[in-house]
């Protein structure tokens, strides 16, 4: 019997038994893992309020010769309250674990998505940034880390930079980039500021965080390409 010390995003639970949830977390070392915690739902339980959906914990458990693994121990790191008190804020945060839901297999760790969930999560429970913004920051990140990078300094096709000279742009599913009007044949259109919207927003420095809080229109509508680009690469 292993007892581990890990640090976890709690993504979603179900009850389980009377008094037992089960919970699928994403952890700093084990990626995502399913660990029951006994009797949490029992009013006199103090580990309920720290495993709520979204928080951040600091836990400890121990994996019996079956391979179950059954939390002991819990501490709150972040709540995200501010996030929590915000229903468009939240909205945007199901639409992430859902994603990670339908693409994660268990226990293949990846920590530079378990980074990638805390800054997402940090900036969601700030104002300083708009939360589209927030939302499509992690879509382009997640999809490279699952391995596919988009080209979005020039086109695809050609490999001709991004510059004003294009006139006009597209995105191209299947290659995952950027599309000069030159290349452009049955690639859906997008606004050539919204074309150089998305690479600012693959890094989403600070210095661009009242940038993207102006550019809404913009922002909105290469969302939309970015929505269908990660339902085409990962629904097929």
């Amino acid at each position: 019997m292993a007892y581990q010390d890990r640090r976890c995003f709690v993504l979603k639970s179900v009850n389980y038994k009377d008094a037992d949830k089960i919970f699928t977390l994403y952890s700093d070392k084990d990626g995502r893992i399913s660990a029951s915690a006994r009797g949490v739902r029992k009013i006199s339980s103090k580990r309920a309020g720290s495993l709520d959906r979204l928080n951040l914990v600091k836990l400890s458990y121990y994996q019996g010769a079956s391979g179950y693994k059954t939390i002991t121990e819990v501490t709150g790191v972040f709540s995200f309250r501010h996030l929590k008190s915000n229903p468009d804020k939240v909205k945007i945060s199901y639409q992430i674990i859902e994603v990670l839901l339908k693409t994660l297999e268990e226990d293949a760790p990846d920590r530079r998505l378990f980074n990638l969930l805390e800054r997402t999560f940090l900036l969601l429970d700030t104002d300083a940034v708009y939360a589209q913004a927030v939302l499509g920051y992690f879509l382009l990140n997640f999809m490279e880390i699952l391995g596919y990078k988009l080209s979005l300094a020039g086109c695809v096709l050609c490999g001709h930079r991004l510059s004003k000279e294009w006139g006009s742009a597209a995105f191209n599913y299947d290659k995952g980039g950027l599309v000069c009007s030159n290349c452009k044949t049955f690639e859906p259109a997008l606004e050539l500021k919204s074309a150089a919207l998305m690479a600012k927003l693959k890094d989403l420095a600070e210095v661009d965080f009242r940038f993207f809080q102006k550019e809404t229109v913009y922002l909105h509508s290469l969302m939309d390409v970015l929505h269908q680009y990660v339902r085409f690469k990962l629904e097929g």
